[in-house]
């Protein structure tokens, strides 16, 4: 089991990952690897959830968390699905596990005229937007999912006022994401897109200085 906070990047190219199919395990580039394969190395680990910050006065956010009382203010809230695979960030397991893979975040900045608004999950984005107790924008990012030549694009990369068709199309993407992640002919090419660390800092340099070692880190990476 991984201990420490999880902290969300803001998504970069994996560029390659750790082969422990072969003894020695060795290191393997995702855009030189078969889409089915990635695809079923992504399947290890599944995340929905949310990131949810308020805005002071000063315009500085800070993190709420996903059961607390909303008050009228003005927030960013990160809504997400990801599709992933675990590596460590180093030789040393305590240093933390990077998380690499694809999916998409719709951001919305909203704000609310009124206490209890409930911005948590867009269904409850949707119902206050209604009320009239919220306004904003949407944007809608994939993350690692070629759409070129295909009718998904709208789907997986759109931004504009919030609104009853934007939530619409953001809820609408998850969907989309989750069936083309596993559709033949959709590249996917995997990202960096969460760690998992008592420091967060720490473990996004020892990654660094991993990734430009000719051998893999031992032991293999771990079992989410």
């Amino acid at each position: 089991m991984q201990v420490g906070p999880i902290t969300y990047l803001a998504p970069t190219p994996a560029g390659r990952f750790v082969d422990d199919s072969v003894e020695p395990p060795a290191w393997r580039r995702w855009n030189q690897t078969d889409q089915e394969r990635v695809r079923a190395l992504l399947r290890s680990t599944v995340r929905e959830s949310a990131v949810i910050e308020i805005s002071d006065d000063e315009g500085n956010f800070s993190v709420l968390p996903l059961t607390a009382s909303f008050r009228r203010g003005r927030y960013r809230v990160t809504y997400f699905y990801y599709k992933a695979r675990a590596e460590r960030c180093s030789s040393n397991p305590s240093h933390g596990t990077i998380y690499s893979g694809v999916g998409v975040r719709v951001t919305a900045n909203i704000v609310t005229s009124r206490n209890g608004v409930s911005i948590g999950d867009l269904m409850g984005l949707s119902a206050g937007f209604a009320n009239n107790r919220a306004n904003g924008n949407i944007e809608i990012e994939a993350i690692g999912i070629g759409s070129e030549g295909t009718s998904i694009g709208p789907y997986l990369s759109a931004s504009g006022n919030l609104s009853i068709e934007g939530i619409r199309r953001a809820v609408e993407s998850f969907g989309v994401v989750k069936a083309v992640s596993e559709t033949q002919g959709i590249v996917l090419e995997p990202h960096h897109l969460w760690i998992q660390a008592a420091d967060s800092a720490g473990c996004l340099a020892h990654r660094a200085s991993l990734d430009m070692a000719t051998q893999p880190p031992t032991p293999p990476p771990p079992t989410p």
